[in-house]
């Protein structure tokens, strides 16, 4: 009887979470993302931008980043990505 409630508890929410999606698919907020998104469209007088990515620098900073090397706590990395200090 406990598992019957549960799952339809389960159920009701997720009926409401997809109300909610269909609902948000359905604003002009939703279309404008998807549209910029997948069709790069642009509002008059904005400039679209692209950026390349460089897959050369992105393997080798893989490479570079085993885990051996890590020898301080995240927390000192932060710091030195803020205040520059070492």
């Amino acid at each position: 009887m406990a598992a019957n409630e549960e799952e339809i508890n389960s159920l009701k929410d997720e009926i409401s979470q997809l109300q909610y999606n269909i609902a948000y698919y359905k604003t002009n907020t939703y279309k404008e993302k998807v549209a910029r998104a997948k069709l790069r469209y642009v509002l008059p007088g904005e400039t679209a931008v692209a950026v390349s990515y460089d897959k050369v620098k992105t393997e080798e900073l893989k490479a570079d980043a085993s885990p051996l090397q890590i020898s301080r706590p995240n927390y000192v990395y932060w710091s030195m990505y803020f205040f520059g200090n070492r």
